[in-house]
This record gives structure tokens, sequence and C-alpha cells, in this order.
């Protein structure tokens, strides 16, 4: 039976190429178009940071000012109309001081929850105010989650009564630009009712577990992680409430834009390459090689990482059996930026053994993609991690991942067995450096054996991450949401701060 269009307004705090620092980028930027071409309405709001060029993206700001309310404070902004892939309209949230003249997205402590309390907010009027016919509303990770809170504020009803709520957790480790694990407990948010609009209020304010107690369906990166945030070990304090809104929590598997990360498109590679002409890997790891001062020979085993320069991507273990493993017959190649102290670790190292370590300690796409096409084995120790992109990229480009056992790894890697030949990369179990260590030569053994290499990196290209089966699940999960909201009992607002809205877990 052929199910109706849905409308749905997807809300993020970037979306690629328009904006970026990470994968909610990349996943906002690729799930719009595949869910237009699947027939569905979709419509994007996200703010005009101070890096989106109105001119590159031929912008066009409409006529009108809108405005809203926080306390005793008015806010005026415009509202810029573009497109994403000149299918699926975008609506970028102008406002100077918050947006515009900022050179960051994020990382603003003095005003960052100020800034996305606003942003959510304008979002509702922006909707309310055009008309527009909309379903679902689709909010991404922390920045967004008020949203499903607010749209029972007696501003935004009856308009958004019949509107049902979606909030994605992108990784449940952001909840407010205060980590919720910083405050002390007295001054935690308790999510219930509307949050109150003060400027103490505001900055202790969980954005996240707002979204999560108030939207009607919660979904998350993977299987994998929607069964981990529900444990004291990953659910960051908001534990007990997923685990009492288990029957609204999902995971789906995030896909890949291969019209983007293929080495038959990537633009980005020195030599683009496909199954029927696998060698033309072998002249990318050679560029790889001399672009960052390494020897060029390709029975040298290079481990790849692309990435966050974060403990939770699992560098704690990476310091622990560095000197053992450069100690090897092999070379490392890191790309990527974040944590200072771990920077200058890795560029001591570096400066230490010049000959076996390469590093670009500046994350672009670019550097990246010659990682991805020039590395032998791609390295994702990661403590935790919601889906992971790295890995799934890495088959693409025929490099083994070497992956923890944990949230969406565990769910795309499958771990290698010589006797059997199956599995598409080396998974360790244990969070140790140890447990990574072994997982490693058992990656650096078999590819010894070329020909068996060879036969895993072909299973790895062939296997497929496209945005087509998540999309349908997204749509899915929005008729779900619909079905909920539209059989919930009525919630009436309660205008003092100090009472508390209740609503059906």
């Amino acid at each position: 039976m052929k199910h109706k269009s849905i409308n749905v307004a997807l809300v993020s705090a970037e979306v690629k190429p328009f904006s970026k620092t990470g994968g909610l980028a990349d996943v906002t930027g690729a799930l719009p178009p595949e869910l237009t071409s699947q027939g569905h309405n979709v419509t994007v709001f996200t703010p005009l940071h101070g890096g989106i060029s109105i001119k590159k993206w031929r912008l066009k700001r409409l006529k009108r000012r809108f405005g809203v309310n926080i306390d005793e404070h008015h806010y005026f902004f415009h509202v810029y109309e573009g497109y994403l892939d000149d299918i699926v309209k975008v609506y970028f949230i102008d406002h100077y001081e918050f947006f515009k003249s900022r050179k960051r997205l994020y990382g603003y402590l003095k005003d960052g929850n100020r800034r996305y309390f606003f942003f959510n907010k304008a979002v509702l009027t922006v909707i309310k105010e055009l008309q527009l016919p909309i379903h679902v509303l689709h909010c991404h990770d922390w920045h967004t989650g008020l949203i499903p809170n607010l749209r029972r504020h007696p501003d935004f009803q009856p308009y958004f009564a019949e509107t049902a709520a979606v909030m994605t957790i992108h990784n449940i480790a952001f909840q407010q630009t205060l980590g919720r694990q910083q405050m002390k407990w007295k001054h935690k948010d308790d999510g219930l009712g509307l949050p109150a609009e003060d400027e103490v209020s505001i900055r202790r304010c969980n954005f996240m577990l707002r979204g999560v107690r108030h939207a009607d369906a919660i979904s998350t990166v993977s299987s994998q992680y929607a069964e981990e945030i529900q444990t004291p070990e990953f659910g960051n304090g908001l534990q007990e409430i997923l685990h009492r809104r288990r029957r609204r929590l999902f995971g789906i598997l995030n896909g890949i834009d291969y019209n983007h990360f293929d080495p038959r498109y990537d633009k980005d590679l020195h030599v683009r390459y496909h199954l029927s002409n696998l060698h033309y890997k072998r002249r990318n790891k050679s560029f790889l090689q001399d672009q960052l001062g390494l020897e060029v020979d390709d029975n040298i085993p290079i481990i790849g990482m692309a990435t966050r320069i974060t403990e939770q991507k699992g560098f704690e273990l990476f310091f622990e059996v560095v000197e053992q493993l450069l100690a090897m017959h092999l070379q490392i190649v890191i790309v990527g930026s974040g944590q200072e102290e771990y920077e200058q670790k890795i560029s001591a190292l570096h400066q230490k053994y010049p000959e076996k370590i390469g590093c670009h300690l500046e994350f672009s796409e670019q550097a990246a993609s010659w990682v991805y096409a020039g590395a032998d084995i791609f390295l994702m120790p990661s403590r935790f991690e919601p889906c992971g992109l790295g890995q799934m990229i890495a088959l693409r480009y025929g490099t083994i991942p070497v992956v923890h056992k944990v949230g969406g790894l565990a769910e795309t890697i499958k771990d290698y067995d010589p006797a059997t030949k199956r599995g598409n990369g080396f998974v360790f179990e244990g969070y140790t450096g140890l447990e990574m260590l072994t997982g490693i030569v058992r990656a650096l053994e078999t590819f010894k054996y070329r020909d068996r290499w060879d036969k895993l990196m072909r299973h790895g290209m062939k296997q497929s991450y496209s945005w087509e089966l998540p999309a349908r699940q997204y749509a899915k999960l929005y008729r779900f949401a619909m079905r909920k909201h539209r059989h919930a009992s009525p919630v009436h607002f309660v205008p003092h701060p100090n009472l508390h809205l209740k609503i059906n877990s």
C-alpha cells in the first residue's frame, strides 16, 4: 500500500555543505534529499553561521522580519532561503549577534544555551508565521532539543497541536553548552514543564533531556547505541528516562553519501579507482606517503586515522601502546584536530619518529580522503561511538577497519575469521590498550597474505550503506510518531514556572 507523503521540518545546528564540524552535518545534509526522492516534502532549518556565504549559495532574504521574546528581551531576526542539492528548501535563521558574528558553531559557554534557545523559538516562529503545513518536527541533537517541548507553549498553540516531534540523538554526551556532569545536582534541569526563560534557568536548561522527555518518538544512530544509552556507562545521566521511554526509542543506522564518499568520484584523490582497477589504490598510498614525508614503499602497511583527536576516539589507548606499534614494520598516519594535549603528543611522536609517523593536525576533507584511499588499515578504537561514519567510508575505499566493539562500530564491522573468510574488519572487545594492540596485530598478520587481503578489500568495497534504507526507516518512524501524538492525551500548558507540565512517558 502506498503511503501519503509526509511534510517534515528537519532542524539542525549544522548541515553539509553549508556548515560542518562533524558527522551531524553529513547526516542532515544527506537525509533530506533522499527523503525527498522517496516522495516526502522536507524543509530544513539551520542557523546562518558566520562562515556561510550568502553569495556562494545564492541565498535570498525573505522580505518580512521576524521576532521572538525570551524573558524580557525581544530579538528581531531575518530568514534567508536557499536549496540543498537544488531540491530541498533550506531556511537559514539570521541573527548577527548569535550566529553571523561568530567564527565557531559551538563552544560559547557564556551564552551558548541562549543562542540555541533563541534558535529553537525562531524555528517554530517561522513555521507558524509562514503557515508551513508541517506534520513532523525532526530535531537533531541537543541544539534543537527544546522544540518538542516549546511547541506546547501558548505562543505556538494551537498551530502545532497536531504536529508530532522526533528527537534524534547523535551523541548523548553533549546535552547543553555546559555539560550535565559539570553541574551540581541541585542545579540540574528536570525537564518538566516549559523551560523558564530567566538567565540562570536558560544556562541550566538541559536541551537533550527536554527533547527526550517531550518528543513523540526518539531515535539514535544505531541499534547498539540505542541499547547502550539505557545503561549508566553510556547514558550520561539520561539512562533512566530513556529506559522508561524505551518503547519509543529506536536505532536507525546512518547512511553514507556515495556521491561523495566513493573512490570512483572523490575529486580529492590523487588517482580515482574502483574494483576493476583496484591496483590504482597503491598509487594513492604512495602519494600519501610522499605528502607526509614517509618512505614510499607499498610493502609497509599504513595504519590511518582521520578523526577528531579526543579522548572519546580512543587516543588514551593509542598513546598507551604507540611505542610498541612504532617498533613494528609499519607507518602511522593521523589527520584531524582536537584536544591540544593530544595534538602535542602526536607532534612529539612525529618529531621522534619522522620516518614512521606522519600527521596533519588540522582536519580537512581532502586530507581525510587521502587517508581513506592511501592507508591499508583504518583504526577506530573509540571508547563509545553512536554510529561512526569513518569505518563505513573506509570500507568503500578498500581500507580495512580495526574497531572497538561498541555502538555503530559493532553493528557495521564483523570480525574477520581467517578460517571461514567471513567478516569485514578486525574487532576488539575490551577497552584496553592490549586488546587494541591484539586487533591491530591480527590485521597486520593478515596483510602479509596479499591475496587474502585483496579479497577482504573487495568484500568491503561491495558493501552498501546508502541512505535509501535509513530514509525509509525514518519515514516509518515519522508515521509512528504521528500516531502516538494523535492518540496522546491532551497536554495543557501550565503558565507558572514552578508548576510541572505532566506528559505521558
